[in-house]
């Protein structure tokens, strides 16, 4: 099996970069949405959640960039990358959904 960072002729350091970076805005949004959600502020919490997901579309694209790179444990790393990422998304989809209803509920009620 070929070593992925002996590979740097395959993958660019900037390639990497972009990825790790994408990946850790991801995360950092979505830590920002949680704690707006910790103290009922969903507006701000859909917020999050937007910005989060142009970094995982970002992810996304990125990891499309890499479909072509043959290293033998890369498909692996891809395809679960993959994955979390639809799992990611399709949550905060899914919580989005419910603070527009409890933003709306609220309205409702006033």
């Amino acid at each position: 099996a070929q070593n992925v960072e002996l590979r740097s002729d395959k993958i660019t350091s900037k390639q990497a970069l972009s990825l790790h970076s994408a990946f850790n805005e991801s995360d950092y949004y979505g830590l920002l949405a949680v704690t707006a959600l910790d103290v009922n502020d969903f507006a701000l919490a859909i917020a999050y959640f937007k910005r989060g997901m142009v970094a995982i579309n970002q992810a996304f694209e990125l990891l499309s960039e890499l479909d072509s790179v043959d290293i033998d444990p890369l498909p692996m790393f891809l395809k679960h990358a993959r994955t979390r990422l639809f799992d990611i998304r399709e949550i905060w989809l899914r919580v989005s959904t419910d603070c527009r209803e409890t933003i709306s509920r609220r309205a409702d009620d006033e």
